[in-house]
């Protein structure tokens, strides 16, 4: 256990700051917003395995949790697996969720929540395993 905390901190105070501006390889965004206030939470999880929340305030990225690059990879193999590279949705609601894969040359959005509209339940499952790895460390 000690272990893993000291390997946790190393690679949290090696880790160079991560921007999305300049990174060239998939990653993806997923999160959830709306609601009274607007509120947007947004997680970042590219190939090394880290996960950021992006603070909307200051635009930028902080480190949330560490998963893993096996993780990722499974992550990332399941979001084709499963089809979502070929999902066409957009149907945002006051509150609504959303899975984002982002290439140099593409950004494919699901979006969902509008009231009245079901979402696949192997999108929402994706959506909430995702969602649920992030906020374990990030509440």
């Amino acid at each position: 256990m000690i272990f893993a905390c000291i390997l946790a901190c190393c690679i949290c105070c090696n880790q160079k700051a991560f921007d999305l501006s300049t990174y060239q390889n998939p990653y993806l965004v997923f999160g959830q917003g709306g609601g009274i206030s607007g509120l947007r939470i947004e997680y970042v999880l590219p190939e090394d395995g880290i996960i950021y929340r992006r603070n909307m305030s200051t635009d930028s990225l902080e480190l949330v949790k560490v998963v893993g690059r096996a993780f990722t990879k499974q992550t990332m193999q399941n979001y084709f697996s499963l089809g979502l590279d070929t999902v066409k949705c957009y149907e945002p609601g006051d509150i609504y969720y959303f899975v984002e894969y982002h290439t140099p040359e593409n950004v494919q959005r699901i979006v969902w929540g509008k009231p009245g509209f079901t979402q696949d339940p192997a999108i929402v499952t994706y959506f909430n395993n995702l969602y649920r790895t992030a906020k374990k460390t990030d509440e």
